[in-house]
């Protein structure tokens, strides 16, 4: 009898920190081709985004042209409203975990961390990052696909898009 992995993708990335980094990483590469710094508030909202099932099969399934509105509204349309209002509770949920790739992240020197301002930019990194996992592959480019659609975004205005409180 032949065995699957037996480390499933979505307990790795769970368990990880350092896995969770580097979806923050490129998370700010597509957010930093707009050549501004994220806020770090936003980092917290993106994160269940990328791990929680009930929102990451509505990321996979929009495309990178349709935009962050249009992820938005298939939380309406598909009468998933509730998932999407949860969304700032499951962001705590997730705090100490981002908060620990966060670290990772800044003591790699992946990215910095302006304390002062509380922002986050993204570092010169050399060419020979680690390859990254098969299972794991689909949720990068999603991260790129999320930091492409936010970066049109103020990051005021990015937070609000997905906290979704006065709607």
């Amino acid at each position: 009898m032949r065995y699957r992995n037996l480390i499933d993708a979505d307990l790795l990335i769970y368990q990880n920190p350092v896995v969770l980094a580097y979806l923050i990483y490129y998370f700010l590469n597509k957010f930093s081709n707009e050549k501004k710094p994220c806020d770090l508030s936003l980092l917290y909202y993106v994160t269940p985004i990328l791990l929680i099932d009930d929102y990451y099969k509505i990321l996979k399934n929009t495309q990178l042209k349709s935009g962050i509105e249009k992820f938005i509204t298939k939380f309406i349309d598909n009468k998933s409203r509730d998932v999407l209002l949860r969304l700032k509770y499951e962001a705590k949920r997730c705090f100490k975990l981002t908060s620990k790739a966060i670290y990772i992240g800044h003591v790699c020197e992946l990215f910095s961390v302006d304390r002062i301002n509380a922002q986050v930019s993204i570092q010169n990194v050399p060419g020979n990052l680690p390859r990254i996992p098969i299972a794991l592959r689909c949720r990068f480019r999603d991260a790129e696909k999320l930091g492409s659609w936010l970066a049109k975004h103020s990051g005021f205005e990015a937070v609000s898009l997905l906290r979704q409180d006065g709607v």
